[in-house]
């Protein structure tokens, strides 16, 4: 406990950071802050000392907290922030103390009784947040959630279950205007708060024009259409993307759809083993001077594209078609059979792919 002590006076200004744009009114914010500092010593006792821990005390420790916050719009954020800076603080303190991960997972049975508090002492406009964000929780979950749980969950939070969903990860643009208010509708489920800032929204209603609009100041990544029911593979894939575009492998556009760049989110899944695999079938290439390697590089890449017609080639490479010849017949020295092999072309196709984009 000496630690969540010595977290006290910072606790307050994470709650205020986690809480922009705005700083809340004081009628809001202290209570909050008794609510996190509850929410934290509750976790790492859960961690500590789990014989001790009781569900239904602290469930009426958290009501009790929770009365004193008032009604509103605001208060429906504020729960979904105070679980948030409530895990970061418990877990950093609880690792320090060297507890095992198995320990700390114990907090989270603290943040679902926490989160039943808020829904039973909020206005309905808090007690639907709750739910919304607790949908979110199962269906985001790995393994997922039994479909009675997430249909009784559904209900109580206004929302039609689709078939299929899209998941939409989020990421704040550095230096963007944090003004803007991100509103998909009822028909999405948002968390903006979150470790991974995402939305679930219904496959059939996920449009790449309306999410630009509708999210000023984030970059979004919208995941190929999956069962609602496997929704944490497609936060996986989207989630991959951003971090493909931040290291500047995919194009840096405000919203961008997985389903036109499936090629290489499959390729860079573990660039470890792409680069390996890369590094083999292109040695032939090693020995020469890096201008040619280019060049060679851009020469197979058009002839796989054109399966191999010299004057698409040339017109694409920008130089004469006895250019063309000339690098492929050079090619054919270095890489001999293995421009015949179907299995090996292949393989070879994946490699020059990966090399160029590495290289962008």
């Amino acid at each position: 406990m000496t630690a969540i002590l010595d977290r006290q006076a910072a606790l307050r200004a994470e709650v205020v950071e986690a809480l922009r744009p705005g700083t809340p009114a004081p009628a809001l914010l202290d209570p909050l802050v008794e609510v996190v500092r509850t929410a934290v010593a509750g976790c790492v006792q859960a961690i500590a000392h789990p014989d001790e821990w009781d569900a239904e005390e602290w469930s009426a420790l958290f009501r009790a907290r929770w009365a004193t916050l008032p009604d509103g719009d605001d208060t429906a954020r504020a729960y979904r922030v105070g679980a948030r800076v409530a895990w970061r603080v418990a877990t950093e303190v609880a690792q320090r103390g060297g507890a095992p991960a198995e320990d700390v997972l114990r907090a989270t049975e603290v943040l679902f009784t926490y989160l039943a508090a808020a829904g039973e002492c909020g206005s309905p406009a808090v007690s639907r947040a709750v739910a919304r964000q607790r949908l979110m929780g199962l269906l985001l979950a790995d393994p997922p959630a039994g479909r009675a749980q997430v249909a009784e969950v559904a209900a109580e939070a206004g929302w039609e279950v689709p078939e299929q969903v899209r998941v939409v990860a989020l990421r704040r643009v550095p230096d963007e205007d944090r003004r803007g208010h991100a509103d998909l509708g009822p028909e999405a489920l948002l968390d903006l708060d979150g470790p991974h800032p995402c939305a679930v929204v219904p496959a059939t209603r996920c449009h790449r024009a309306a999410l630009a609009a509708a999210l000023p100041g984030w970059r979004a990544a919208i995941s190929p259409a999956v069962a609602t029911g496997h929704a944490a593979r497609g936060l996986r894939t989207a989630v991959r993307a951003l971090d493909l575009v931040a290291r500047g492998r995919l194009p840096q556009d405000p919203v961008l759809d997985c389903e036109d760049h499936l090629l290489p989110l499959a390729l860079f899944t573990d660039e470890f083993l792409i680069e390996a695999l890369a590094e083999d079938l292109l040695a032939p290439l090693a020995p020469l001077r890096a201008y040619q390697r280019n060049r060679y590089l851009a020469t197979l890449d058009q002839w796989f594209a054109t399966r191999g017609r010299v004057a698409e080639m040339a017109d694409r490479l920008g130089v004469h078609q006895q250019t063309v010849r000339y690098r492929l017949t050079r090619l054919t020295e270095l890489f001999g059979d293995r421009l015949e092999d179907p299995r090996r072309r292949f393989e070879l196709e994946l490699a020059v792919r990966a090399r160029l984009r590495h290289r962008r």
